[in-house]
């Protein structure tokens, strides 16, 4: 083939290429003005300034319209608990003032309504209202102002990039861009306010604990002193330290202790998944009747909470004590409070009393026909410094082999707890300690089996053991004491 012919065909081939091409760029941009009528551009435009800038207690209430969904936010100005000088807004559902609602969620929504900017404005927008989801509106919201004046936010739908939404303001003809999270919040509705979180800090800052597990005996702690001293020692160390008030009354609180066998799970809860706003029965849920009830109470927050029944899947309904609504939440949270064993973190002495306040320990063991009695004389020098000569059974003892002996008595421990007992039967032991500043208390042991006694202090129940042999090994050191054989040297 010649040269001249090569170069005919190939300016042919070249010419119905671009011929081609010619052809497809035409019809992508008649097909793509088609489109423009159809859709809704995301066009480019200047960034515009604030649309609404006023304070947020200008407002009153704002109405949010979405769908069949309607939902009015009120405005409330309360006075500060703690400061009488100071006032604090407080958004509320209206009609469901007594759902709690998170506060920064209901401040995200309504933002917008005393400070809203645009990120642009669509310059020649092609299409009509209807073409950006504006007419009729997807959402809006409402503004109530204190002045009597109303602004109303439009939202249309989101622009084809889901980035933006289209947003109007009423006697506004401009459209504006807004991001997609604010053009979101216009859509939530109740259960997106609703306040699932629980407020309260570590342990050491509680001022009072109450644990009751259905069918048991309640678990109580709490600060036993006056307002004005747990004032002071808030103040001084930031705490206020509890004791037991039930079932072992008196009993020092180990914190660590019962954060890591109580709290590990519970300092993570939160409410869970809403079941009922408002629920007419609380039967179906177990919280007639909870299973469990849980309080702790700072200085500043006070969590009450229900829980009922468990469902298959390892979950727990749950309320919070004033407010009417029903949730599931993850049961692990709250499992280590059932079944608890409360000597994990309390100390666990039978009596626990210091030997310089005591004036007389009375031991009885009626099967044996023995009764011991010892006296302590108590006294303190000028510098303030104590000491006390001890009597068993009228006789003079060494005072440091009776501290060896009323370690041993007061090192009595609680070794379980048990089902709650009703003996029918007298106590096989007691011992009565008397003080110079407090009311006797008894420390009385029954037969549990062969190795264990129950023990029962003044009145409480019965429902813990202690080992048989520590109990029997105190009272056969008592005739020892007298012979010498625990005397120590200085």
């Amino acid at each position: 083939m010649g040269r001249t012919k090569r170069n005919l065909i190939t300016l042919a081939v070249s010419a119905v290429l671009i011929g081609s091409l010619a052809g497809i760029y035409f019809w992508q941009d008649s097909r793509g003005a088609q489109e423009d009528a159809n859709a809704s551009p995301t066009p480019t435009g200047a960034p515009m300034p604030v649309l609404i800038d006023r304070e947020e207690s200008d407002i009153d209430r704002v109405v949010f319209e979405s769908g069949e969904q309607k939902l009015t936010l009120v405005l409330e100005k309360r006075q500060n608990t703690y400061d009488e000088d100071a006032t604090d807004l407080i958004w509320v559902v209206q009609g469901d003032e007594d759902i709690g609602i998170s506060q920064p969620a209901a401040r995200d929504m309504t933002r917008a309504l005393y400070n809203l900017s645009a990120i642009e404005i669509i310059e020649d927008p092609v299409g009509t209202l209807a073409d950006f989801g504006l007419d009729p509106a997807a959402a809006t919201a409402t503004a109530h102002y204190n002045d009597q004046t109303t602004a109303v936010v439009l939202i249309g739908k989101e622009t084809p990039a889901k980035d933006r939404y289209y947003m109007m303001l009423e006697g506004d003809p401009a459209i504006y861009l807004v991001y997609t999270y604010l053009g979101a919040r216009y859509f939530n509705g109740l259960n997106e306010l609703i306040d699932r979180s629980v407020n309260f800090n570590q342990t050491e800052s509680f001022e009072y604990m109450f644990i009751r597990e259905r069918g048991r005996q309640p678990v109580e702690f709490g600060f036993t002193g006056t307002e004005s001293e747990k004032s002071e020692m808030y103040d001084a160390y930031g705490i206020v330290s509890m004791t037991m008030i039930q079932p072992y009354p008196g009993r020092d609180l180990y914190y660590s202790n019962f954060d890591d066998h109580v709290m590990t799970n519970f300092n993570d809860f939160t409410l869970g998944e809403l079941v009922s706003l408002r629920p007419d029965d609380l039967s179906p849920y177990g919280l007639d009747d909870p299973s469990l009830e849980v309080r702790f109470k700072e200085m500043f927050n006070d969590t009450h909470l229900f829980f009922g029944d468990m469902t298959e899947d390892g979950r727990i309904y749950c309320m919070v004590a004033d407010k009417p609504s029903v949730f599931l939440t993850e049961y692990e949270y709250v499992r280590p409070m059932f079944k608890m064993n409360v000597f994990k973190f309390i100390e666990r002495f039978v009596v626990i009393e210091d030997i310089y306040t005591c004036l007389s320990i009375k031991i009885e063991v009626p099967g044996s026909g023995l009764t011991h009695f010892i006296e302590l004389e108590q006294y303190a020098d000028g510098d303030g410094d104590k000491s006390f000569v001890p009597f068993v059974d009228g006789v003079i003892v060494q005072e440091l082999a009776f501290k060896t002996f009323y370690k041993n008595t007061i090192g009595i421990t609680i070794d379980a707890e048990v089902e709650e007992m009703d003996p029918d039967s007298e106590p096989e032991i007691t011992f009565t300690f008397t003080f110079a500043d407090k009311d006797p208390i008894v420390a009385r042991y029954y037969s549990y089996d062969a190795n264990f006694f129950a023990a029962r202090v003044n009145d409480g129940l019965i429902n813990n053991v202690t080992s048989k042999q520590h109990v029997n090994d105190v009272i056969s050191m008592i005739p020892e004491l007298a012979t010498g054989k625990w005397d120590r040297d200085y």
